[in-house]
C-alpha cells in the first residue's frame, strides 16, 4: 500500500473499511507510531503550567493529588 494511501485513510480521507486486510494493518502501524511519536513530545505539565491550569494526577498508591502550576504546590 502505498505511504498516501495509508495517510489517506488515517486522515478520514479514504473509507478504512474498503482496505484490505494488508492495508489496514499498514494503516494500523502507521497510525500506531503517528500517536507514539506525538505522545513522546507530550508535555501536559509545561502545558498547564504555561497556561496557568491546575491539574489532578494520582500518586504511587492512587491518592488524588492536586497541582497549582503557579507555585508548584500541592494537596491532597
Amino acid at each position: 500500500m502505498p505511504h498516501r494511501d495509508t495517510q489517506a485513510a488515517n486522515s478520514g480521507e479514504r473509507d478504512y473499511d474498503t482496505l484490505t486486510t494488508q492495508e489496514q494493518e499498514a494503516a494500523r502501524a502507521q497510525w500506531v507510531a503517528q500517536m507514539d511519536a506525538r505522545i513522546s513530545d507530550l508535555d501536559l505539565v509545561e502545558h498547564f503550567c504555561r497556561s496557568g491550569d491546575g491539574w489532578v494526577e494520582a500518586d504511587g498508591d492512587g491518592n488524588v493529588v492536586h497541582r497549582a502550576p503557579r507555585n508548584g504546590s500541592t494537596t491532597t
